[in-house]
């Protein structure tokens, strides 16, 4: 349960990351 749990986990912070990343990137260009 608990590796599933961390394996759903990881994929969520990434796109998190990512999602962030893409949003300063808009940010830097629209500023």
């Amino acid at each position: 349960m608990k590796q599933s749990a961390s394996a759903k986990w990881r994929p969520q912070t990434r796109d998190q990351i990512s999602l962030a990343a893409d949003y300063l990137k808009a940010g830097a260009l629209f500023a």
